[in-house]
């Protein structure tokens, strides 16, 4: 393997996650479910053009995991409040044609951002909800792995500058009124 190459996100064994379902309405299933079916499939053969020679390949095909991912924290009642809000802010931000790197004007090469911004959110919410985050894991391999090895490899596809201020919007603290 290349020392440039990233190794890849995923084990060579695909292991099942156990999910326990929230209620949510059959709509709203379909609808997240068509969406990721389609993200997921549209990637997959764009990568599948570009070969092996493509470094980032496997932090792309984890966008529609961390976006299911985040789309079911969003809707579990045990995220507090402002949880929810970052979460939400994460996916309006994943599904916007207008972003810092326009999937619309990139291809896929421009969901990279949105990986990046979806790892560091789920990476400040897994101190806090990390057994549920789990739970509602639908990717390969161990989440927390995962997403720290896609922060890392956004930090050399992006930049850092680029990194840190994708940071800056994921971490959004409260302040507190005196």
């Amino acid at each position: 393997m290349d020392p440039e190459t990233p190794a890849p996100l995923t084990p060579a064994a695909i292991q099942p996650a156990e999910h326990v379902a929230e209620p949510v309405t059959s709509e709203a299933i379909e609808v997240t479910d068509d969406f990721y079916r389609s993200l997921r499939r549209r990637l997959r053969a764009w990568l599948h053009r570009k070969g092996k020679a493509f470094a980032y390949a496997d932090m792309l095909l984890v966008a529609p995991d961390l976006l299911h991912l985040m789309c079911r924290l969003a809707l579990d009642s045990q995220v507090t409040g402002s949880d929810k809000t970052r979460l939400l802010s994460a996916i309006a931000y994943f599904v916007s044609a207008i972003d810092l790197m326009p999937e619309g004007l990139l291809g896929p090469i421009g969901y990279l951002d949105d990986v990046a911004l979806a790892a560091m959110v789920i990476h400040n919410l897994i101190n806090q909800h990390g057994d549920l985050a789990r739970k509602y894991w639908a990717g390969d391999g161990e989440l927390l792995e995962v997403v720290q090895r896609i922060i890392e490899l956004s930090n050399k596809a992006l930049g850092s500058n680029f990194v840190r201020r994708l940071r800056i919007l994921s971490v959004a603290r409260r302040v507190k009124k005196a």
